[in-house]
């Protein structure tokens, strides 16, 4: 949660530079900022199991290939 102190500590600063209208814009990006960190985790563990799976998808294709060459060489011997 360091993160998102200094994330708040930063928007403060800026904040006090800023017109109300913009102040409110730096506010909303902020939040948005905030939703994206707080769905870090979710988005690793998703990216993750992507990578799982295209890995698993890989061996099976390389295991079939593999495996269909060692049966035509045994027909054809």
């Amino acid at each position: 949660m360091s993160g998102m102190a200094e994330l708040v500590a930063l928007a403060s600063i800026v904040v006090g530079q800023l017109s109300p209208s913009d102040a409110r814009q730096a506010g909303e990006l902020t939040r948005r900022f905030a939703a994206l960190a707080d769905q870090a985790v979710a988005l690793a563990g998703g990216g993750a199991l992507l990578g799982l799976g295209v890995g698993i998808l890989v061996a099976g294709v390389g295991v079939y290939l593999y495996k269909r060459r060692q049966i035509r060489a045994r027909l054809h011997s």
